[in-house]
């Protein structure tokens, strides 16, 4: 963030909020986004207010493209829920796969991923309380790679895509 952006937010900040909320907004746009606008930091502090989650806590996360805003929550916060409701047992995987059939006729799923080219799919099984088996979840990298304004992946899907997709 410049000098210029980093005065016109602190003037932004004054003008919508009472004096109690100015720090914390500042603080907010500085270190978690400085891609978000004033308004835009408000609705995260008040939905991490809301879910009972310091807006620091690395659960929740405010994520600015192209202008709009959109609230992601991590998985460690979804399983931390998910053992709060006392049904979660744990899971299955993450496992991979690149996608090819195998000799056998199905896919072939790998626990650990090494190779440098992205996994076409992961899977992942959920065990809960009163189930017999688990309950599966798949994804596509194509379905669920973020992509950057010039179509190529965001940097954490470039870095670390098998964990982007498990």
């Amino acid at each position: 963030m410049t000098k210029k952006n980093k005065t016109k937010t602190k003037k932004l900040v004054k003008q919508a909020a009472p004096d109690d909320e100015k720090s914390l907004l500042e603080t907010i746009i500085n270190t978690i986004n400085p891609d978000m606008t004033v308004n835009q930091a408000l609705v995260y502090k008040e939905f991490c207010r809301e879910k009972g989650v310091s807006c620091f806590a690395r659960k929740i996360y405010p994520v600015v493209r192209q202008g709009r805003l959109t609230l992601q929550v991590s998985i460690d916060y979804l399983r931390e829920q998910a053992a709060k409701s006392g049904a979660y047992e744990g899971q299955l995987g993450p496992f991979w796969s690149n996608g090819e059939v195998g000799a056998e006729g199905g896919l072939s799923w790998l626990d650990f991923w090494t190779l440098k080219s992205p996994p076409a799919l992961a899977k992942v099984g959920i065990l809960r309380v009163g189930f017999k088996a688990p309950v599966w979840a798949q994804a596509r990298y194509d379905a669920y790679m973020a992509l950057d304004k010039s179509g190529k992946p965001t940097p954490i899907w470039a870095k670390m895509p098998e964990n982007q997709l498990a």
